[in-house]
């Protein structure tokens, strides 16, 4: 009969270790292993056989081997519930919360697994509940850790508060396995530092005149890591803003001949500036310190950004132009380019057809030349390697700004109590219905005077001297040259091969210049009318002559095949530039001046 109870039991015990328990009972080592306090866990599993209900129970360490050979051993009880006695049987757990049971038994060792410090499942499947699988929270496998790391980044700051305080808001951020702990400390004190509401997010707020450090230390199991950032608010080390405005795109063309640019603002400062955009026409964009500018078409829009902290403000401010500036190409010759005074990157092509804004540049390269005509009959005529700035339109006071080179100047008329300024390095030139050539180097302003008279004024300067025909003044830093003289016309000569096509400035071509400036700026019409009509009877008288000798020698063939010395009368012209008409004979258009064929 016992030898029956004790196969019984031997079959209990060899099924119970297939299967898996867990119950946990609490160490008094305190020392923590892979993130936890060593534990007891225990399982019980539990069924029915025909001899009666029987029971094992598993008893081992959380940390198992891996805390030493003190926490290694598991024990497994088995019995019936009808019979007291228990049958013990020993093995070892290798430890963790997916650890691995081996226990030694009659037939064999026997393999039970746990899964996630839940369940102990055997090698048929089957698996059974752990007691306390809250012994194993907390669990690090020691190969994923890793020693934590911390860094600070300021969120917001300085801002500017009552009586000169100072406040920044800082974030620290931590890495590690596992996730490591932050705590805040301050140097001189910790009463700069206030909570926020957020985990590890604090604001540090410091007086005048003070200077404080903030240090944060990251903690895991693993190890410690700190970081530190000082923080002053001390006046000398304030610094006032600066602001520049910068073109992101544009002018880019839109409907109804509106232009559109794209512009960015920079602020430097201490405490960090804000930045506000003024004027109408402003549209703001995802970020804040971007804008996009519409201009309508002939209007001109400046747009200002203000960068302020509480040191004080600064403001630039950049002009919009969708203006036409009136002038036009009336010779090209080699590389002639253009582009909006706003954007450096944007030359292109100089054509004859191209409409020269308001502040547009104009530069010419290498043996290259460019004659550029004004309403008015006022021609610039610009030699190789020189740019110039159309300051304003003609409908205004005219205004060239010339950069660097040589440019020969006819003012032969501007509006109504108009005037042109020509505006150098060193020197600012106010002229009204004069000839005169400047040359800029860029330290140097050179004006001479072939025709008329010009007032050379020193830039930002009082000083100004009247230049008059053969005459010629420099303008440098060291102020007005005294006045040497010059021959107008040989100096002309020098202008007169540019293309071609630039007007004589010999004898004969300043009278014919000057015979055709009388006749469209002081005369009218009148004399226009009077030329036609004489024409119109010369060529009348001529026909009836030719007529009547036809007659009389009763010859069959035309007047101009019998008399070849007598031409026919030429054709009237219409003017390329601005379509007037011009008459059989002239060789200037009455209106704007330019030359009909050139």
């Amino acid at each position: 009969m016992k030898k029956r109870y004790l196969g019984v039991l031997i079959i209990l015990i060899l099924f119970l270790l297939t299967f898996g328990f867990s119950n946990s009972l609490s160490a008094d080592d305190s020392n923590l292993i892979h993130g936890v306090v060593p534990t007891k866990v225990t399982a019980t599993m539990s069924g029915e056989t025909k001899n009666g209900t029987f029971y094992f129970n598993y008893e081992f360490w959380n940390v198992g081997e891996l805390g030493g050979d003190q926490y290694s051993k598991v024990t497994v009880a088995s019995y019936f519930s009808e019979n007291e006695s228990k049958s013990v049987q020993e093995g070892y757990f290798t430890g963790g919360p997916n650890g691995d049971i081996y226990i030694q038994g009659s037939q064999g060792q026997i393999h039970l697994k746990l899964y996630n410090g839940a369940t102990i499942t055997n090698a048929g499947g089957n698996s059974f509940p752990i007691d306390n699988p809250q012994a194993f929270n907390g669990w690090v496998d020691e190969e994923l850790t890793t020693v934590p790391t911390i860094e600070l980044e300021i969120l917001e700051g300085p801002v500017a508060m009552d009586g000169g305080k100072l406040r920044w808001t800082v974030k620290a951020t931590a890495t590690g396995n596992p996730a490591p702990t932050v705590e805040f400390s301050g140097d001189p004190s910790d009463s700069s530092i206030s909570g926020t509401g957020t985990k590890n997010v604090v604001n540090i707020t410091l007086e005048k005149g003070n200077i404080f450090k903030l240090t944060a230390t990251a903690d895991n199991l693993v190890g410690t890591d700190t970081a530190s950032m000082s923080f002053v608010n001390e006046e000398e080390l304030t610094t006032e803003p600066t602001i520049m405005l910068e073109i992101l795109e544009g002018p880019v063309a839109m409907d109804g001949g509106k232009l559109r640019w794209t512009v960015k603002a920079t602020a430097t400062g201490n405490p960090a500036p804000t930045i506000e955009f003024s004027g109408e026409g402003v549209s703001a964009t995802d970020n804040k310190n971007i804008v996009i500018i519409t201009v309508e078409k002939d209007k001109i829009f400046e747009l200002t950004a203000t960068a302020s902290n509480w040191y004080g403000e600064k403001t630039a401010s950049m002009a919009f132009v969708n203006e036409d500036s009136g002038a036009r190409f009336s010779d090209l010759s080699g590389q002639v380019e253009i582009r909006p005074h706003n954007d450096k990157q944007a030359w292109d092509t100089a054509k004859f057809e191209s409409v020269l804004m308001v502040d547009y540049h104009v530069r010419t390269g290498d043996n290259s030349t460019a004659i550029l005509g004004f309403p008015g009959m006022t021609i610039f005529v610009m030699k190789p390697n020189s740019e110039i700035i159309l300051s304003s339109s003609a409908a205004k006071d005219s205004q060239i700004k010339l950069l660097a080179g040589n440019l020969w100047v006819n003012i032969k008329k501007m509006m109504k109590d108009g005037s042109m300024e020509i505006e150098c390095s060193q020197a600012v030139l106010g002229v009204k219905g004069t000839r005169l050539i400047i040359s800029e180097t860029g330290s140097e302003s050179t004006v001479k005077v072939t025709d008329g008279t010009v007032q050379f004024k020193l830039l930002n300067s009082s000083q100004s001297v009247e230049v008059s025909k053969g005459q010629s003044v420099t303008a440098s830093q060291n102020g007005l040259s005294e006045k040497t003289t010059f021959d107008p016309d040989e100096e002309e000569k020098s202008w007169e091969a540019i293309g071609g096509k630039t007007v004589e400035a010999n004898a004969g071509g300043e009278k014919e210049l000057q015979a055709i400036s009388k006749t469209s700026a002081g005369t009218g019409i009148l004399p226009i009318i009077l030329i036609v009509v004489a024409f119109l009877l010369a060529a009348a008288i001529v026909t009836l002559v030719l007529v009547f000798r036809s007659r009389k020698n009763k010859q069959k063939i035309s007047g101009l095949q019998a008399y070849p010395n007598i031409q026919p009368p030429q054709p009237a012209s219409y003017c390329r530039y601005c379509g007037t008409k011009v008459n059989a004979g002239f060789r200037f258009c009455s209106k704007c001046g330019n030359k009909i064929n050139g």
